[in-house]
């Protein structure tokens, strides 16, 4: 199995755990002489067995990840960094608040990073991101564990 069908994998043992637990706890404490729909107790072997692969598998991908931690890092990180600059206030010349509590009179605005200097950078990001993906998908396709 490659990283790819491995952390899919995951995700469908991630969501199975939330389901037992969301059945366990449905099950476990009900009214005296309501029907029980699932035994408690297999479900509780199930749950903690489901755990127990969970476990195992994140464990493997985490293993065989090692050798590109750092462009995962980098990636999570790049992304945090263009989140902030899309929303980095560029505003310059006369503007006016446009808050509902707050006068309305207008003030003059300067900015260090202007709105294209801004959009560059976002652009340069994009890219560096894009590729940075691209170089995973490609270890997560060919990587095995």
């Amino acid at each position: 199995m490659n990283i790819k069908q491995a952390l899919k994998q995951k995700n469908k043992l991630v969501k199975k755990t939330s389901d037992l637990y969301n059945r366990l706890n449905e099950n476990n404490s009900v009214e005296e002489g309501a029907v029980r729909h699932y035994d408690v107790e297999e479900t509780l072997t199930e749950l903690l067995n489901n755990v127990d692969d969970l476990v195992e598998l994140k464990t493997k991908i985490h293993m065989a990840n090692m050798e590109v931690y750092k462009k995962i890092f980098e990636m999570s990180e790049l992304k945090n960094l263009l989140k902030h600059l899309r929303g980095l206030d560029c505003a310059e010349g006369t503007v006016r608040k446009m808050h509902r509590y707050s006068d309305d009179t207008p003030m003059v605005k300067t900015t260090i990073i202007d709105v294209v200097r801004r959009n560059n950078l976002i652009e340069l990001l994009e890219v560096k991101i894009e590729r940075l993906q691209d170089e995973l998908d490609v270890h997560n396709a060919t990587k095995t564990i």
